[in-house]
C-alpha cells in the first residue's frame, strides 16, 4: 500500500468586500484560495502550498512564498505580487502581476492587457519563506513570459 502524507490544509478568503485581510503563519504551508473579492486587499505574509486567486475585480494580493503553483483565474484589474515557482494567469483583464518566479509566467486564454513585472515587497519574514519553499536561490525569469494559445491546455 502507498502511503501518502496528508493533504495540506485550506485557507479560504471568500467574498470580501471593501476590506483587508492579513492571513498569517496558520496557514503556513496550506493551498490558499482568494476567490470572489470586490475592491478587497488580501496579504498573505507566510509561504503556502499553492495559491489561487479566482473571480476578484479591483483587487490587490500580496502572497509571501508559494511552494508550486500561483493561478490567477478570470479576474479584473487585479494586482498580484508574489514569489512562486510557477505563476498562470488564465482569462484575466488589466491585471497586473508582479512576480518573482524560476519559470517563466504563462498567460493563457483569453487573457488581455495584463502585465508582468518584478516582484517588489518584502517583509520581515520573507527570507525564511523563500527558503522554506525552495525560492530562495533561484534566478527570476518575470521578464520571460509566455503566451499560450487559448486552446492549448494551461498550468
Amino acid at each position: 500500500a502507498t502511503v501518502r502524507p496528508p493533504a495540506a490544509p485550506a485557507v479560504h478568503v471568500a467574498q470580501l468586500g471593501k476590506s483587508v485581510r492579513l492571513v498569517g503563519g496558520g496557514a503556513a504551508g496550506a493551498h490558499v484560495i482568494v476567490e470572489g473579492c470586490r475592491g478587497a486587499r488580501v496579504y498573505v505574509a507566510t509561504h503556502c502550498e499553492t495559491c489561487l486567486v479566482v473571480g476578484c475585480v479591483d483587487c490587490v494580493v500580496c502572497v509571501g512564498a508559494v511552494g508550486a503553483v500561483l493561478r490567477v483565474v478570470a479576474c479584473e484589474r487585479v494586482t498580484v505580487a508574489a514569489a512562486a515557482h510557477r505563476v498562470v494567469a488564465r482569462n484575466c483583464l488589466g491585471c497586473d502581476l508582479q512576480v518573482f518566479t524560476p519559470s517563466p509566467p504563462l498567460l493563457c486564454g483569453e487573457s488581455r492587457a495584463c502585465r508582468v513585472g518584478p516582484c517588489g515587497y518584502s517583509y520581515a519574514g520573507m527570507p525564511g519563506d523563500l527558503a522554506a519553499v525552495g525560492l530562495s536561490e533561484t534566478p527570476n525569469l518575470w521578464k520571460d513570459p509566455v503566451l499560450v494559445d487559448a486552446a492549448a491546455r494551461c498550468g
